[in-house]
């Protein structure tokens, strides 16, 4: 019986079939106690030697965006009102008159009347302080950026160092100009004067460019309008006048409405085919002329308004 007893005793402990498989199949290279709870597959199998200050955990991620706070406080006048007695007494009134309520709602309507005046409390209290947080951060800022003027001035107005002084070169600016000529290194004097040529003919094309604009310009100044009564005249020579408008489609006016349709491509290269030899002589002399006049322009570096006779008012050439 006693046997039974201590047999029935006996603490028995549950294990898996899974561990017991890795623990009978498992075999360990030390006898200690602490490295046969660990097996040769985790990182803490072999002890390594952690320094004496261990690295700091970062901090945690912060989830979401802050928002930005509103700025009660656009200038400086306003929070000055804002803070005022007038302002407060404005925004958060006592009532004129109170009656001490009475009935089953007695109590509820003496809670709401607290929470009423804890709610003004607060909003007095909220509105000074965040007012006086404003004028301290903005005290500290000012200070802070007048600290940080004041040390670059003391640093630009500083005296020179002393191995500054030591180590800088003794010789004068002429002789270092004289011995050093300032050119890139690498590059010959042959070369410098290449590139100082480039650069005096880029400039000339430039000028050329430029007086040829300005007498285009001087040119074509007739044909601006200045002045109100030449506006009049051209808007009534595009588009006639009240009594005599110009309509679209009507080929009779001198006007880009009167047109027509523009010459299609196929149109423009069969405009030679069916000309008379008259015309084509006719068209030839026109590119010849315009072909020395283009000639001319170049010889006397002049601009020629030489104009065609107009057909219509935009003319042809």
């Amino acid at each position: 019986m006693p046997a039974t007893l201590a047999h029935i005793r006996r603490p028995t402990y549950s294990v898996c079939s899974s561990c017991a498989k890795r623990l009978q199949s498992q075999r360990y290279f030390s006898t200690t106690s602490s490295l046969r709870a660990l097996g040769p597959e985790s990182p803490r199998y072999i002890t390594i030697p952690k320094p004496p200050q261990t690295p700091k955990r970062p901090l945690p991620p912060i989830k979401g965006v802050l928002p930005i706070p509103k700025n009660l406080f656009g200038r400086k006048k306003n929070a000055q009102f804002k803070t005022s007695y007038l302002y407060l007494e404005s925004t958060t009134p006592e009532p004129s008159q109170r009656a001490t309520p009475n009935g089953p709602e007695a109590d509820r309507l003496l809670w709401k009347q607290r929470m009423s005046e804890q709610r003004k409390k607060n909003f007095r209290e909220g509105l000074t302080e965040l007012a006086t947080r404003k004028t301290e951060i903005m005290r500290r800022n000012r200070a802070r950026s007048a600290a940080k003027v004041r040390r670059n001035n003391e640093l630009k107005n500083m005296p020179e160092r002393e191995d500054e002084r030591l180590t800088s070169p003794s010789t004068t600016k002429e002789i270092r100009d004289l011995l050093l000529p300032l050119r890139p290194r690498g590059r010959s004097a042959e070369e410098l004067e290449l590139a100082r040529r480039r650069y005096d003919a880029k400039q000339e094309v430039k000028k050329e460019h430029r007086q040829e604009a300005i007498h285009n310009l001087y040119m074509h100044a007739r044909k601006f309008i200045l002045t109100e009564k030449q506006l009049n005249e051209a808007v009534e020579k595009t588009f006639g006048s009240d009594k005599d408008p110009i309509v679209w489609g009507v080929h009779n006016h001198p006007t880009i409405w009167g047109l027509g349709h523009p010459d299609t491509v196929e149109k423009m290269l069969k405009s030679g085919e069916g000309d008379s030899i008259d015309q084509l002589m006719s068209k030839r002399e026109t590119m010849m002329q315009s072909r020395l006049r283009r000639v001319a322009e170049m010889l006397t570096g002049g601009k020629m308004d030489v104009q065609p006779k107009p057909q219509g008012l935009l003319g042809r050439s």
